[in-house]
């Protein structure tokens, strides 16, 4: 039983990120100061990048807007989820609207 389990544990990140590959909408995780620990393709693609590393550690701030961002401290602040239409506009001046579906996600502890 506990191979499995160390299997399992071995196997979350590229589980993880096949399965958010999968799905044809934006994706992105960040910590709880707003820097990006990891997206999907989606989003890569919509903000023109090539590989993840053009985006992990990067601050919300920098490619996304304030207002983003403020959902965003919401959902980290309160824990709840929140689900919004939103706007950004990409460096081209293009204005992209969207329903912007927000989670925490937390630790085993729950935090």
């Amino acid at each position: 039983m506990m191979e499995s389990m160390e299997l399992f544990e071995s196997s979350k990140d590229i589980c993880f990120e096949s399965l958010f590959n999968l799905f044809k909408v934006n994706f992105l995780w960040v910590d709880a100061k707003g820097y990006v620990l990891g997206c999907n393709k989606e989003i890569l693609d919509f903000f023109n990048m090539t590989d993840v590393n053009d985006i992990i550690g990067k601050h919300h701030l920098e490619f996304s807007s304030q207002s983003l961002w403020e959902t965003t401290q919401e959902v980290i602040k309160t824990g709840n989820s929140i689900t919004a239409e939103e706007i950004l506009t990409k460096e081209n001046g293009e204005a992209v609207y969207f329903l912007s579906m927000k989670s925490p996600i937390k630790a085993k502890d729950g935090k």
